[in-house]
């Protein structure tokens, strides 16, 4: 049984984890796999959690088991962190603009709370004058 101990896990991808990375992850990955091409998306698809492997097995099974499976599935999983990209901004942008000090609340604590929120809504592309 040559080339069993060659077998390299895929990255996995749950809700915490940083999505830019996990990409620059899987390439590595397909750089060292062993497996064929067209099982390489399969294999990704079974190390994923959360939110991302129930997207990923919207996907129906031809689009996955091919050469180009892998670019597939991430194509498919960008427009999720797509999504969760927009929902980040629309909150960060709804916290800010319902902030309000209250008359208890010291003017220092204000401004800290501000600015945090003000650099929240910057740090998910949501940039305010």
């Amino acid at each position: 049984m040559t080339g069993t101990n060659n077998y390299r896990a895929p990255p996995s991808l749950d809700d915490d984890t940083d999505y830019e990375e996990y990409k620059k992850k899987v390439k590595y990955w397909q750089f060292i796999s062993t497996l064929p091409k067209a099982k390489q998306a399969a294999d990704l698809i079974g190390s994923l959690k959360g939110a991302a492997e129930k997207h990923a097995l919207e996907l129906d099974f031809e689009v996955v088991a091919c050469a180009d499976g892998v670019a597939n599935l991430l194509i498919h999983l960008d427009e999720l962190k797509e999504e969760d990209k927009n929902l980040k901004m629309f909150n960060s942008y709804q916290k800010f603009i319902r902030f309000q000090r209250s008359d208890a609340m010291p003017i220092r604590e204000f401004v800290v709370k501000f600015e945090h929120l003000y650099n929240d809504c910057k740090q998910n592309g949501m940039p305010l004058p």
